[in-house]
C-alpha cells in the first residue's frame, strides 16, 4: 500500500492530526493491531476502549 510502518524519529515538525485524540473501541485483535500501527507510524494520542474486565477479544475470551 506504500504506507510506511515505522515514522522517522528525526521528523519534528508534524501536523497537527498527529495530535488528534483517536478512540479504538473494543480491544480486539483489530483494534490493538491498528493502534499499534497507528503508534508507529506517529500518532501520540490513541485510547482503546474495552467494557470487559481484559483485552484480547474473542481470541482471549471464547476461542480457549
Amino acid at each position: 500500500m506504500g504506507v510506511k510502518q515505522i515514522r522517522d524519529p528525526s521528523l519534528k515538525n508534524l501536523p497537527a492530526s498527529y495530535d488528534t485524540p483517536i478512540a479504538l473501541i473494543g480491544a480486539g485483535p483489530a483494534s490493538l493491531s491498528c493502534a499499534t500501527f497507528l503508534g508507529r507510524m506517529g500518532y501520540s494520542n490513541v485510547h482503546v476502549f474495552e467494557k470487559g474486565s481484559r483485552g484480547g477479544g474473542i481470541t482471549a475470551n471464547e476461542i480457549p
